[in-house]
């Protein structure tokens, strides 16, 4: 299909989610027009149109209207102004992965309520000025893997967008009125061929993060930018469909790339596992567009360094429950935890130089499991900080080190515990007393793999 015409969608008035993609069932075949209207169809099979030529393509009143997105996968070149112009209710469109070419102006006229506009992978040269004006509720705008070389100035004015992706596109030149008058949090340039950047190019726009990875032949001067360098990314990975990016080794942040919409998105999984990294830097999820889905964090490291985490490393982690730091020994510091509102499970090998590890718990009001490795004593119930440990701990497990005595009163302030493992260290002695307190909850002891003797135990185990 090389054009869509104002007729092509009449009647859809109630249409919210469109998705234009690739498809299999009409292959291979050549005709001006196909008339499905009325036709009770429920289902269009992935490229259902694969290899024909059809110019205008009719599915009018069909149960599939009632569908979130379709996956029609028709291609064509050139959207023509008014061609969505019935579709007043629609929010989210995706034409990708054809063979795009021309967006006239007035091509999206009538989508005033669409809020997410996906055109990525497709034959796109330039973006005129006008072509997103209607659009005044635009949230996300993706343009991704194109072959974009020129943006009229003034093109996004006026727009107010969570994310901007022009990433894998042609450009090699912004100027200072490239993204004149638009707000926008995410901004996408990398994988282009940029060699210059205009002086206040981003001057005004309230971005939380600039992406201009892999222009090899841009000279960064972020001054002139008008961009907080905190807010610059540049060393950055692909992971699946995540994006990892660091600064000087620390994470700096990470995001999904969103390569096409859906109105049903969702993580793979919700755990995220990382390495290779020296430290969490400050912020780095609190501009991230998934980080209410992280539930698990691990993060291994092995490096002679020690391993550096800040208290607003974890803003904007609402939701994380597990958090598993196989990286050595960590100092505590004031409030580390603070911001982890539901976690709870919690490993950690802890440096109590700063802070004890009592005052770090103190505001983990979910924490249910923490797992402490490495430690040389057990002391969590020693010091003046003690008796304001949450009391929702009911697992505590010491699991490695040099710990050698289980003294009297050891878990004097967390009567609570229903769990309670000490393995893999050198345990010899368990001073009577110890389990006095938790006789009434304790379920389970777990004390396999010391060098502790049954004839050491006393009366009150």
């Amino acid at each position: 299909m090389e054009i869509l015409t104002r007729q092509s969608f009449m009647c859809l008035k109630n249409l919210q989610h469109l998705t234009i993609a690739e498809n299999k069932t009409f292959q291979k075949i050549q005709c001006r027009v196909i008339d499905f209207t009325q036709s009770k169809i429920e289902f269009v099979a992935d490229g259902a149109f694969d290899g024909s030529h059809i110019d205008t393509l009719y599915f009018f009143n069909n149960k599939l209207l009632s569908h979130n997105y379709f996956l029609w996968c028709l291609e064509f070149k050139n959207l023509r102004p008014s061609v969505f112009s019935c579709l007043n209710k629609l929010e989210n469109l995706d034409i990708s992965n054809g063979s795009l070419e021309i967006i006239e102006n007035g091509a999206f006229i009538g989508l005033e309520k669409l809020k997410s506009l996906t055109l990525s992978s497709n034959k796109l040269t330039h973006i005129g000025r006008n072509i997103f004006e209607k659009l005044i509720n635009l949230n996300s705008l993706i343009l991704r893997n194109n072959k974009i070389n020129n943006i009229d100035d003034k093109t996004f004015d006026k727009q107010t967008l969570s994310t901007l992706d022009l990433s894998y596109n042609e450009l090699k030149f912004i100027s200072k009125y490239t993204f004149y008058g638009v707000k926008c949090k995410w901004l996408d340039l990398s994988n282009n061929k940029l060699t210059s950047i205009e002086s206040g190019a981003f001057e005004n726009i309230n971005l939380d993060n600039l992406y201009v990875g892999n222009n090899d032949k841009l000279i960064e001067n972020y001054d002139a930018w008008n961009v907080d360098e905190s807010k610059i990314q540049t060393d950055c990975i692909i992971q699946g469909i995540l994006r990892i990016c660091t600064k000087l080794n620390s994470l700096s942040s990470v995001d999904v790339i969103i390569h096409d919409f859906s109105p049903d998105f969702s993580l793979p999984s919700s755990k995220l596992e990382l390495s290779g990294i020296s430290s969490i830097g400050r912020n780095a999820f609190n501009n991230s567009n998934i980080n209410v889905y992280f539930k698990i964090l691990e993060i291994h490291y092995t490096g002679n360094h020690e391993f550096i985490i800040y208290p607003e490393s974890f803003e904007s982690l609402i939701n994380l429950e597990d958090l598993i730091l196989n990286v050595g020994a960590t100092t505590l510091t004031s409030n580390l935890f603070d911001k982890l509102k539901s976690l709870k499970y919690l490993k950690i090998q802890v440096i109590e130089t700063i802070q004890y590890l009592s005052q770090v718990l103190i505001n983990l009001k979910s924490l249910r499991t923490l797992e402490i490795i490495g430690n040389k004593t057990i002391g969590i119930c020693q010091n003046v900080y003690s008796k304001n440990i949450s009391n929702s701990i009911v697992d505590i497990r010491y699991v490695s080190g040099e710990i050698d005595e289980l003294p009297e009163n050891s878990f004097i302030c967390m009567p609570q515990i229903e769990v309670l493992t000490i393995t893999k260290t050198n345990l010899l002695i368990i001073q009577a007393g110890v389990f006095n307190l938790l006789k009434l909850k304790i379920t389970f002891t777990h004390l396999a793999a010391n060098q502790v003797t049954r004839q050491r135990y006393n009366d009150d185990i």
